[in-house]
């Protein structure tokens, strides 16, 4: 049964409206160590040490004769919570004799990162090219080496279950079936066959009771969820749903059972390109969402290619080419603040522009249009939370508005703009600068 889901962003209920995300700072700090960008992974291990990999070629590693010099590689970055460098990881350890450069036989990190992942006992997943390799987050060793069976055609993400099985599919994904291998990383079967899946992908899901697999396409602008009421046991093709009008890049569960998914640019929806959103499968809606600092100014060329949790209100993402090279971006969940989104899902009503001008001193205009007569509030707050000044409230026939805020009065800073109509909001960010 193929199915259509028609989604709608909502905000929580009253005492969670103003709980919110920070908008994203450089860890570590960049002035005490710097981070290679083009960032391609990042996971949080058990032990709560955080591991990041660029797509590039950003360190080296001596090759013995006949090469016998430095040759450039890959490397992943494990950083302690405290933003310290525990280590470098450049060598897989001698797994595969046939994996030789130069005749130097050793598993090096060659080849390009294609995502990182954690096992349920919290050691991680890298995905290189066309093979995993599961690190063990005590002593970094290897733990389990899976070739896959595609031939030699990258993959992407690893995801797993609370039961340890592993789902991966291909980059290029149409035609290519989802597969599924038990804790030991042997095939268990093709779980979602390959004329079911489309376009380019970069990662999958799975729910933990393994019921749900999520199929991601960055050009195909829909997530499709595939449903087995026996999981693994079961068929999943029986039930599809489909979210349309994402190009969703990266995605991964939190803590507190919510689905995050990095929204790539452009995506057929109003939300921020770059940002994350979640979706939380009992509501079947979109609940929250982090939006970058920057995100208004960045353009499209910046994809969110990873994101992580250290425990619900902390997470750890990366992005393919940033505004400030650098590869890992943290944010932390406080009590107060704004959802900030960009819109509804489903059948829009109303649109809010970006004000202009942005950053502004004193006043800038903000523009909104309904497409049918509504109640409307349009609010000013700050970044806490806190109201600040209301422009609009009332009833309004359909047609185009305009409405001018003036910060003579007001401290420089961030502050959010809302606008409100029949109960679905839209906030926006706009800088007054003194």
């Amino acid at each position: 049964m193929k199915r259509m889901l028609v989604v709608v962003a909502v905000l929580l209920a009253a005492t969670m409206a103003f709980a919110g995300w920070d908008s994203g700072t450089s860890f570590p700090n960049p002035d005490e160590n710097t981070v290679e960008s083009y960032g391609h992974g990042v996971a949080v291990d058990g032990n709560g040490r955080i591991w990041y990999g660029s797509y590039y070629k950003r360190d080296s590693i001596y090759v013995p004769a006949p090469a016998d010099s430095f040759v450039a590689c890959r490397a992943l970055r494990v950083f302690n919570p405290d933003g310290t460098l525990e280590t470098s990881i450049k060598t897989f350890g001698p797994l595969d004799p046939s994996e030789s450069y130069f005749g130097y036989e050793v598993d090096t990190f060659w080849y390009s990162l294609r995502g990182l992942g954690t096992t349920p006992d919290g050691d991680v997943i890298v995905s290189v090219y066309d093979s995993w390799y599961v690190l063990d987050k005590d002593d970094y060793t290897v733990k389990q080496f899976v070739k896959m069976p595609f031939g030699e055609n990258s993959i992407t993400k690893v995801a797993t279950d609370a039961a340890g099985n592993m789902f991966v599919n291909m980059v290029v994904a149409g035609g290519q079936p989802v597969k599924a291998f038990d804790p030991d990383g042997f095939l268990i079967d093709d779980v979602i066959p390959g004329d079911l899946t489309s376009g380019y992908s970069r990662t999958v899901e799975v729910s933990p009771d393994a019921n749900d697999i999520y199929f991601f396409s960055y050009t195909s602008s829909g997530v499709v969820i595939f449903h087995s009421d026996e999981g693994l046991d079961g068929d999943y093709t029986s039930q599809i749903d489909t979210i349309y009008g994402l190009n969703v890049e990266s995605a991964a569960w939190s803590p507190d059972g919510l689905l995050w998914m990095g929204v790539r640019p452009p995506s057929d929806v109003p939300f921020t390109p770059c940002s994350h959103i979640a979706w939380d499968p009992t509501q079947k809606a979109f609940v929250d969402s982090m939006v970058p600092d920057s995100a208004q100014t960045i353009g499209w060329t910046i994809y969110p290619r990873g994101i992580d949790f250290a425990d619900a209100n902390t997470a750890y993402v990366t992005y393919f080419n940033t505004w400030d090279n650098n590869g890992i971006y943290k944010f932390v969940k406080s009590p107060e603040g704004i959802w900030e989104t960009e819109g509804v899902f489903g059948p829009k009503s109303f649109t809010l522009k970006a004000n202009y001008p942005n950053p502004f001193n004193p006043a800038t205009t903000i523009n909104f249009n309904l497409t049918a007569g509504a109640n409307v509030n349009l609010s000013i707050y700050d970044v806490n939370g806190k109201l600040v000044e209301t422009l609009v409230d009332g009833y309004r026939e359909a047609g185009d508005y305009t409405s001018t805020w003036n910060g003579s009065n007001i401290a420089s800073g961030t502050y959010l703009y809302r606008l409100t109509v029949d109960g679905q909001s839209i906030t926006r960010k706009m800088t007054l600068l003194k």
